[in-house]
């Protein structure tokens, strides 16, 4: 059996007035934004904002006019300039970049000018192997400095990055069927 302990009155005005005894303190009633300072990764829609959208894109060096591989509408809410980094076969070991670009949207624009490559850009080897490599273009608002892995396309603390890969079939002197 549990015994009660007594309780007087003035023992509860002695816990409340403990309670009640500390003092305010002076606080903001604006809640900051927990966004605000916080850097936001580059996106774009694949469903819409890449061209072209084939599974494996076939380019021969018969074509009329050079293929272009675009990245389109892409958007970084923070408004800082990206770079693109193109990559040819990169996850086979060819880790130089192909070409790069630095993307500025304009004035007060939410959307960055498109990302482009073009068949022409395509290295003397991959027109000559006859099988199908990757084309990949990496985009981010900080990549580090190019010796640390993964190479050529490691971030900066802080940095996000998006990218998007193609399938390419290259054919030298036999058109695409």
């Amino acid at each position: 059996m549990i015994d009660r302990l007594p309780v007087t009155r003035g023992c509860v005005a002695g816990l409340l007035s403990a309670l009640a005894g500390g003092c305010l303190v002076p606080q903001s009633v604006v809640s900051e934004d927990p966004t605000e300072g916080t850097n936001h990764p580059p996106v774009f829609d694949p469903a819409t904002d890449i061209s072209p959208r084939e599974a494996v894109i076939c380019v021969s060096s018969l074509d009329p006019a050079p293929r272009e591989f675009r990245l389109e509408r892409l958007r970084d809410p923070d408004g800082e300039p990206l770079e693109a980094r193109w990559f040819i076969d990169y996850d086979s070991g060819f880790t130089a970049i192909q070409k790069t670009e630095t993307l500025v949207p304009a004035e007060g624009e939410p959307v960055y000018p498109a990302a482009t490559f073009s068949s022409i850009d395509i290295d003397p080897f991959h027109r000559t192997t006859g099988r199908p490599f990757a084309l990949e273009v990496v985009i981010s608002d900080g990549f580090a400095a190019s010796d640390l892995p993964p190479r050529q396309r490691a971030l900066s603390e802080g940095a996000y990055a998006a990218s998007y890969r193609w399938t390419v079939l290259y054919r030298a002197g036999a058109p695409c069927e």
